[in-house]
Parts: C-alpha cells; structure tokens; sequence
C-alpha cells in the first residue's frame, strides 16, 4: 500500500540514500546551468543579485553613499504642511554604472551596449542638470537625480538589451526578482499583522503605496505570462502570483488594480499557455479592489478632488514651461514633484520634449518584436504606463530599480523574438552565430569577463 502511495507521490519517499542523490544531481544541474552562462549572462544575474542586496543595504541598514533629506510642500494635500522624503545616491543605482563598465571595457561586448532606446535614456540622463543649470540653480537634488537616477536608468536598460544576453539569463532574472518581491511582501505583511498596523501596505524597497502597487502588478503579470511547464514549478509559479495579488490588494491602490486588469486581459488574450484560473484570480483581485477596498472608486471623493486639484495645478504650471520645464533643484520642486500623475511631474521637471523621449524610449525597445514576443513586454509597459497615470516620481524619491521588471520585460521580447527570427525552423532555437554577429562577435570564439565583484 505504501508502495503504491509513493508511486502517486501521496506520501514523500524517505529514502535517505535516495534523497541524497536527488539532491546531488539537482546541485550538478544548477552547477551546470552557471557554467553554460556567457560572461554577458553572468554580468546581468549579478547585477540583478547584488540588486537586491544593495536596496537592503540602502534602505535598511542605511549604508548609501549618499543620502540627504528633502522637504516639500504638497499643493492640497497634507493640509499643506510641510513632507519629507529621502534622496540618495545608493549602491542599488551604482551597481549597474559599474556592471556596464565592466562591460564597456571589452571591445567584444562594446558594440551591444549602443541601443536607441539606451541612447534616449542617456539624453534624459543628460537633460536633468542641462535643464536645472538653464532654469533653476544646480544643486545636491540635481545631482543625486543625474547620479542615482538618470544614468544607472541608461545603464540597466542598455545592459537589459544586450543582443549578448540570452534568454534563459533574463527568465533567470526575472525569477529572482518576482521571487525577492513576493517573500518581501509576505515579510511585511506579517511584520505588520505582529505589529497591529495594517493599513494601506507599502514596501520599503518599491517606495509609497503608489509606487509599489504597479511595481508588484508589473510583477505578477510577468509571472502570469512566463509560467513554466512542470506541475510543481508551474504550482510554484501560481502561489508567488496569488502572493503578490495580494500584496497589491494590500496597498489599496487604484491606479494599481486597473493596471493589473490591463495586463491581466492582455496576457489572457495574448498567450495560449496562460492559466485561465490565474486570469480569473488576477481580475477578480483587480475588480474587487476597485470596488470593495476602502479607498474604492465610490468611498474615495475626497482623496479623487485631491488629485483633480493638484493635477489641475500642475497642469497650468507645465502650460507656462511645456518644451524644457521647471528642473530638478530645491527650487523647481513644488513644480516638478508631487503632481499626482508621473509623466506629468517629469515633464514638469525636464520638459515635454523629454518626457517624450522616455515614454518613446520603451516604445522603440519593442519595436521591430514579433507578435509572439510582443506581448510580454506590452503588458508590461501598459501596466506600468497605467501606473504613470496615478501618481509617483521617476526622477527622485523613488529607487530607479523599480523600473527593472519592466527592463528585463523589453529584453526578453527583443531576445526571444530575435531567437525565433534566426532560428532555421522558426520554432525559437537560438542561432548562436547569428547572434553573435548581431552583437559585435564572432561565433567561434566568444570573450570572457572576469568575475564582476560586489
């Protein structure tokens, strides 16, 4: 009977002996799997790792670079009292300045790093002092923008982009991310459950409950869309989703349950491979959210006059500058922060020609992918354009790595569908001599990077 009841795997075979080697031969498969990564590969899983470990030494233990305290007063809310966030220039952003040097430095891999859309990320980079020095005074904001935000921005989607990187390293990636957020968000939660304080959830790494509910929607559409073909590892892969759903029920963000629902439909209608269950899950979730949660579409007139207000304030201030904006200094930020919509506060910031440049920027990376791929990565940016539509910062108070789902996303429909092109069937195995043309190398000989250190 036992016999048979391990063989439906109803009870755990307690084998020692047995055990002993499953566990040997799943340490030699991953073993192996580092091993076939490229050094371009292992340069973005690193980037990715030391990611993680950065926010905490950043935003938990304090050990930033650079870190200041900035006051801003809110148009309408806070009954115009004066707030306070933090801006800092943090190991989580010099990571991956220092991942695209190591990168830069060889001439092999040079070539790949140069990508339109890096190149409009750069100029925005390069707009947030230029614009400042013209219309404001250049200060320590100013620079920690330009410095923790706007080139480690380049850099991470430019290294995302790599026609270097493979497609197993950037599903790698993306694990490793959704994985970290979803035992973030079971953390906090309980954190707060022990502590008697669970109200609307925002997570210390993502920033305010605006800027982590479309963070953690981003999330589960990914997973949702990248869901592996094995019982366990696709039950697995459902658990984490069910868990960030919740994370961002949680946050009672609106904005954020609409963008879950957009990405939900588009991942539903756009991949055959999609778990109806977790569809139904994910948009009831989003609907619920909308309607139930306390600060719903009908319980929420005043916080929704709030926004209306300041959104209107801010609107008649980009209509005085709307080509170069205000800056980013003490001086422009009660222009250039807190307007209740993101692409608004940044055209506020460095103009409309800019805020332009980076929504265009995300456009191009998934110009020119197939239909098949294309969906991943749009789904992913509407969730997050949806999410720019309600409120948060991009240029400051925020951490730059929130927008790495949405990197990695653009990666993996351009690395995918660039598989599928040169694949002599076209069923999506890579050629690997067309590749490294693409990028600069030859095929029969690829160069090797040191090991990036932390």
């Amino acid at each position: 009977m036992a016999v048979g009841l391990r063989h439906f795997r109803l009870i755990p075979d307690l084998n020692p002996s047995r055990a002993k080697a499953e566990s040997g031969a799943a340490v030699r498969a991953a073993w192996y799997e580092i091993r076939a990564l490229t050094p371009i590969d292992r340069v973005l899983l690193g980037c990715v790792v030391f990611t993680l470990l950065a926010l905490v030494a950043d935003y938990r233990l304090g050990l930033a670079p650079v870190r200041e305290l900035v006051h801003i007063t809110p148009f309408v809310e806070n009954g115009g009292r004066e707030l306070a966030f933090e801006q800092l220039i943090g190991w989580h952003a010099l990571v991956w300045l220092m991942g695209s040097a190591l990168v830069l430095l060889y001439p092999g891999y040079r070539r790949g790093m140069v990508s339109l859309p890096a190149a409009l990320l750069l100029v925005v980079a390069v707009a947030i002092p230029a614009i400042t020095a013209v219309n404001a005074r250049v200060d320590s904001l100013t620079l920690e923008s330009f410095f923790g935000v706007g080139l480690p921005l380049a850099a991470m989607v430019a290294l995302a982009l790599h026609p270097g990187v493979s497609e197993k390293a950037l599903r790698a990636a993306v694990w490793i991310v959704a994985g970290s957020a979803g035992a973030l968000t079971l953390a906090t939660l309980a954190r707060e459950v022990l502590n008697n304080s669970l109200d609307r959830l925002g997570i210390l790494f993502f920033g305010p409950t605006t800027s982590t509910g479309p963070v953690l929607a981003a999330l589960a559409v990914l997973v949702l869309m990248l869901l592996p073909t094995g019982r366990r590892s696709r039950a697995a892969a459902i658990v984490l989703f069910v868990v960030l759903v919740a994370g961002l029920a949680f946050t009672q963000s609106r904005t954020a349950a609409v963008a879950l629902l957009v990405g939900v439909s588009i991942a539903g209608v756009s991949r055959r491979n999609v778990s109806k269950w977790a569809f139904v899950i994910g948009g009831a979730f989003a609907l619920g959210l909308l309607t139930l949660a306390p600060r719903s579409l009908f319980s929420a007139a005043q916080s929704t006059s709030f926004k209306a207000a300041n959104i209107g304030h801010h609107w008649r201030l980009f209509l005085e500058h709307p080509s170069f904006g205000y800056g980013v200094s003490r001086e422009s930020l009660p222009a250039a922060g807190g307007a209740d919509n993101t692409l608004l506060a940044m055209a506020n910031g460095i103009g409309g020609y800019c805020t332009a440049a980076f929504v265009l920027s995300w456009c191009v990376a998934l110009g020119g992918v197939s239909r098949r791929w294309m969906a991943v990565g749009g789904a992913v940016l509407a969730v997050y354009a949806t999410g720019w539509f309600g409120g948060g910062e991009i240029l400051f108070q925020i951490p730059v790595t929130n927008l790495l789902p949405l990197a990695l996303a653009c990666g993996l429909s351009r690395q995918g569908s660039r598989c599928q092109v040169h694949s002599p069937d076209g069923t999506g195995r890579s050629d690997r001599v067309a590749i490294s043309d693409a990028m600069g190398v030859s095929g029969e000989r690829t160069p090797s990077l040191p090991a990036q250190s932390s």
